[in-house]
């Protein structure tokens, strides 16, 4: 047993205090052996034959225990990364994926303060796929197409090109509200009433003329002439032949310009059918059926113009008016001078100024 209050310490240093002093005499011994015996030298198992022997051995084990149970030292490898962050024309930051390798079996952590950093000159380049989402379709400015000119504009834009003509009429001013226009190609006759854009289509009615077309020139052969003339008389049913229908109006053919150019005849007209509702082709006057005779009385009276446009020339119309410029002396006579009669009395184009709906 030991001594009260001793410790653990306290025994082995008193063990290691006898184990020494009894080494030391057992040096002695030997030394004094050796004096009288061979020399054999020292061996392990001499050590473990005495009771200080044994004990170096004891402490020696305990030493080693308590080396073995000591915590093992831990080394932690460096964390890994796949993440490369690249962003376009700003500094590019790589991490380290995988850590340092040394000399030892165990991977040592690389320790990096700072983000290593490099810049990326050029832009880079971004797959199809994405550029694809990103695509947007070019804006596609609409082709302007240029406005297609009705027929009263296309006309209106060749009047200034239209042949002067030699001589035109002497028209006298007239109190006559109204203004009359033979159309020969659409076999009507118009009522129109001057306002202050244009000419507005107040009445319209179906119409015969000459047997022959064209201008007429001499007596008797069978046209309808054509110009600017007036009304100089109004005739009723009691004055006129039943031929001639429930009324007439005298035009002044020939008038001034006709007699110079040497053109005969006389006795035109716009008068009834004496046929009713239906008209037929006359010897050269304009005629209305015996119902609208009557009615056109309410517009014509002496000193009415009456504008009766060439063979071949429709007049255009625009939403039931007519341009003033169309309505007018000098266009009309112009319009005459583009026309030349051909054997069979019909007109034909002199020059392609015009647009093609002026043949008619």
């Amino acid at each position: 047993m030991r001594p009260s209050g001793e410790g653990i310490g306290d025994i082995f240093r008193r063990m290691f205090y006898v184990t020494a002093w009894q080494m030391s005499i057992s040096r002695a011994n030997k030394d004094v052996e050796r004096a009288f015996l061979p020399d054999e030298g020292f061996t392990f198992p001499d050590l473990t034959k005495t009771f200080t022997g044994f004990t170096f051995l004891a402490l020696l084990a305990y030493g080693a225990m308590n080396f073995a149970v000591q915590s093992p030292i831990t080394i932690t490898p460096a964390p890994t990364s796949n993440i490369v962050k690249i962003t376009p024309y700003e500094p590019l930051t790589v991490v380290v994926k995988e850590p340092l390798k040394t000399g030892l079996h165990l991977p040592v952590p690389a320790m990096i303060e700072e983000p290593v950093e490099m810049v990326i000159d050029e832009p880079l380049s971004v797959p199809v796929e994405e550029l694809a989402k990103t695509f947007v379709e070019p804006i596609v400015e609409p082709a302007i197409e240029e406005p297609v000119m009705s027929e009263v504009e296309a006309l209106l834009a060749e009047i200034e090109n239209l042949p002067k003509p030699v001589m035109t009429p002497t028209v006298p001013q007239s109190s006559s509200v109204f203004i009359l226009a033979v159309d020969k190609v659409k076999k009507e006759l118009l009522v129109l009433e001057e306002t202050e854009e244009s000419f507005r289509v107040v009445e319209r009615y179906k119409v015969s003329y000459g047997e022959k077309k064209g201008d007429k020139k001499r007596e008797g052969d069978l046209m309808t002439p054509e110009g600017v003339y007036q009304i100089v008389a109004v005739k009723s049913d009691a004055q006129l032949p039943a031929r001639y229908g429930p009324g007439a109006f005298v035009l002044n053919y020939p008038n001034d310009l006709d007699r110079k150019q040497g053109k005969t005849g006389s006795g035109i007209w716009i008068h009834g059918s004496g046929l009713g509702e239906n008209v037929k082709d006359t010897e050269g006057c304009v005629e209305v059926n015996d119902t609208d005779i009557v009615s056109l009385g309410k517009f014509a009276e002496k000193g009415t113009p009456v504008f009766i446009f060439p063979e071949g020339f429709k007049v255009p119309e625009d939403n039931m008016k007519i341009d003033k410029a169309l309505v007018n002396v000098k266009t009309i006579y112009g319009i005459k001078e583009l026309f030349k009669s051909n054997v069979m009395g019909e007109h034909v184009m002199k020059t392609p100024i015009l647009p093609a709906d002026l043949s008619g």
